[in-house]
């Protein structure tokens, strides 16, 4: 019961925000922005690349083009998009939770009969607090508890902390600096960006150490699995493979894209050691795929928005957080999520198109320019 409730659900939670994302495409005006070409070319050989060394086109490939596809976009979500797409994850987080013995808000034991954290299911649950973001920018708050219950009942406690991480950021930067809120946040971007990257990088040697510190400073045993939620053992051999095949080369361009995920499902001592399926690090796995070029590029982006947008200080800080405990940089749904978020418009028009009352002129959603006649000498010339 439970495989076929996700292999019928997992499509449909990642189909529902792709199309309302095509709706704002078709009712409103195509506008791309201009890193979309670089980033393509990029992409392009990176899948060339993991291609070459892996001999075969993985389904990562499509996920990163639909990502990059979609954030590229400058569309306008209106407040139904909003609570149609919470209304969506509402629905999975209550159809997985029955399916799997009860639904309960204890995040140490998700779903009962199954942690919902074991499926890519968990993507709802970060995404979600993509939601508690943007109400918290809106003031929103009805929109806001409820995105935050979906994030608590995935058990997602990663996300918890980035969300807190967000937030407190933002208002300290808000309340406390004025004006000075854009340098700020887009320079503690960087060196968040920097700072997790690295720990990312290097998850294997942070637990152990933080391990012995428990143990020798506060006299708590805790082993390094345990500290990672059974991450470290596949992390940590994940690390001693690459470190065999890493060159100076793949350190700077990386293998391309798909070969962390690839080398996990071929690789039978690694398949052994692994807790989850995925590596559940992405830094560690943009580093592999996309080398120094791509974190560089990535951390870039994460600046950018904390500069240019009024969300992106919190969503990018969030994501920067997520990102070294989790997969998202291979769940599209969370990408189109984010993408949503951030073009949200509380006055977005619903309509478009011309609408013609009987009997009246048509009337149209946008201004027009007044006609140049010989009453009105002032007005612009038509064409």
């Amino acid at each position: 019961m439970v495989v076929e409730t996700v292999t019928v659900l997992r499509p449909l939670y990642n189909a529902v925000p792709l199309v309302l994302v095509m709706e704002c495409w078709l009712k409103g005006r195509l506008d791309l922005k201009p890193w979309l070409g670089p980033a393509l070319l990029m992409w392009l050989f990176w899948c060339v690349s993991a291609v070459l060394r892996l001999g075969k086109f993985d389904s990562e490939f499509v996920f990163t083009a639909v990502s990059l596809l979609v954030l590229a976009q400058g569309f306008k979500v209106n407040p139904r998009h909003i609570r149609l797409l919470l209304g969506c994850q509402v629905a999975a987080a209550i159809i997985l939770g029955l399916s799997r013995g009860g639904i309960s808000l204890d995040v140490t034991n998700q779903f009962q009969a199954e942690s919902a954290q074991s499926s890519s299911e968990s993507s709802i649950g970060l995404a979600s607090a993509l939601i508690v973001l943007l109400a918290y920018i809106r003031r929103m708050p009805v929109l806001g508890v409820i995105a935050l219950l979906i994030t608590l009942l995935f058990g997602k406690r990663i996300a918890l902390i980035g969300i807190v991480a967000g937030v407190g950021l933002d208002l300290f930067a808000t309340l406390a600096l004025g004006h000075l809120r854009r340098g700020f946040g887009t320079i503690a971007t960087a060196a968040l960006g920097v700072g997790m990257a690295t720990l990312g990088v290097n998850a294997a040697s942070f637990y152990r150490w933080l391990s012995v510190l428990l143990s020798e400073e506060f006299s708590f045993n805790i082993s390094p699995n345990a500290l990672s939620s059974g991450r470290y053992n596949g992390i940590n051999a994940f690390e001693q493979f690459m470190a065999i095949h890493q060159s100076l080369i793949t350190s700077i361009i990386g293998h391309g894209t798909g070969f962390t995920t690839s080398v996990l499902s071929m690789s039978l001592s690694l398949k052994q050691s692994q807790t989850y399926k995925l590596l559940h690090d992405d830094w560690l796995r943009i580093m592999t795929d996309y080398g120094l070029i791509g974190l560089a590029a990535i951390i870039g982006g994460f600046c950018l928005l904390a500069w240019h947008r009024r969300l992106g200080l919190p969503m990018a800080v969030y994501t920067i957080v997520v990102m070294a405990s989790d997969n998202v940089l291979t769940y599209a749904f969370y990408w189109i999520t984010f993408a949503i978020c951030l073009n949200y418009s509380p006055n977005a028009s619903a309509q478009r198109k011309p609408v013609h009352k009987p009997g009246g002129a048509i009337q149209r959603p946008w201004p027009t320019q007044p006609i140049r006649t010989a009453a009105n000498p002032g007005a612009p010339r038509n064409g």
